[in-house]
């Protein structure tokens, strides 16, 4: 929410802040989807596997966030 706050004034046109909605939406989805399913196979399995997963998906989205502000 707060990065769409945000590149609606940072984005130099509309067109450019619609794309990059639209390409950080399906690389979250993408994201999301196999992150969920390797960290609900180790959810009653292996503890610090599970709660590496869920770093590493948030690493990730930082990592789409911050390689697509040049979209912008």
């Amino acid at each position: 929410m707060f990065m769409g706050i945000f590149a609606c004034f940072w984005g130099q046109t509309w067109y450019n802040v619609i794309m990059w909605a639209e390409i950080n939406g399906f690389l979250h989805f993408q994201v999301d989807y196999i992150t969920s399913q390797i960290s609900s196979y180790y959810y009653n399995k292996n503890t610090k596997a599970f709660w590496i997963t869920i770093g590493l998906d948030q690493w990730i989205h930082a990592a789409c966030l911050i390689n697509t502000l040049p979209f912008l």
